[in-house]
């Protein structure tokens, strides 16, 4: 380990010796170094400063190396050292801890069948040896009560909401079952009475078919009468105007049978329309040119 002074671990340098050297420039300032040997100075307390703070960073590296050595061998004999009484110190600590619990346990036995009481009032079905509740020191078993407590506690809440919600759900349920039912009731009712406008309607339209089918016939036999009617006036009219055509042509034969004309001589007539009249025009001579 290097020596120290003052607990200062000491180098080739000192805090005086290095101020001496600054204080031989520190007051230099660049309008100064117009001089060359000023310049010269500054140079060369420069370079002199570089190789002082080379040596101090070599210096405290070595020093380091030591120190770092100088640690370890500290930490190995602390180590050592501690190895020797850390046993014992934890048996002895250990018996303490034991004279505690069997300090505790007899405390604890006198208020035995007060916690086994507030436990069994919780009710939660979990079983526990009275060595357990002896081992408990206070705080312990208030910590363990309240736990139990709490979860009994938080059981009963989500079996409370459970129930809750089933006797909900079984209403919901319920309602939508009566709901069904009345929808289903009112559904029958308007089914029978569409049955029943429908069944109407039926009848309404055979008895509207009827109707039609009976006037449809009596329309196509009165229609049929009347093209009957008209058939025979139209065969009767027929008749009639051939009757009359014959008869008009006897007439128109006998006309020309009056006036001299015959097959043999026709080409000696001409016939012709004037409105209503035929004109007979009879050649009575001829002349050559």
């Amino acid at each position: 380990m290097e020596n120290t002074e003052n607990g200062v671990i000491e180098f080739d340098q000192n805090i005086a010796s290095l101020e001496a050297i600054v204080s031989e420039t520190n007051k230099i300032t660049a309008e100064d170094l117009k001089d060359k040997k000023q310049l010269k100075i500054v140079k060369e307390t420069r370079i002199k400063l570089r190789d002082i703070r080379t040596s101090i960073t070599k210096q405290g590296e070595k020093k380091k190396e030591g120190a770092l050595k100088y640690q370890r061998d500290v930490l190995a004999r602390q180590r050592e050292l501690i190895a020797v009484i850390t046993p014992e110190e934890d048996r002895l600590k250990d018996v303490e801890e034991e004279a505690k619990k069997m300090q505790q346990r007899e405390e604890n036995l006198k208020i035995l069948p007060l916690r086994k009481s507030q436990l069994d009032f919780i009710k939660d079905g979990i079983v526990i040896s009275d060595d357990e509740i002896l081992d408990m020191d206070t705080q312990t078993f208030s910590e363990y009560y309240n736990g139990r407590m709490f979860e009994k506690n938080e059981i009963d809440r989500i079996a409370a909401e459970e129930k809750e919600r089933k006797a909900n759900r079984e209403k919901e349920l319920k309602e939508q079952k009566r709901i069904q039912e009345e929808n289903r009731k009112l559904k029958e009712e308007a089914d029978k009475k569409d049955a029943e406008r429908e069944k109407e309607r039926k009848v309404e339209e055979a008895k509207l078919a009827k109707l039609k089918a009976k006037f449809d016939k009596e329309k196509k036999e009165k229609e049929e009468a009347e093209e009957k009617i008209k058939k025979e006036k139209d065969i009767e009219e027929e008749k009639k105007k051939s009757e009359k055509a014959i008869l008009r042509k006897k007439d128109f034969m006998k006309f020309l049978e009056d006036n001299g004309y015959t097959k043999e001589n026709k080409e000696n007539f001409v016939i012709k329309e004037d409105g209503e009249n035929y004109l007979l025009f009879k050649k009575i001579a001829e002349f050559k040119k």
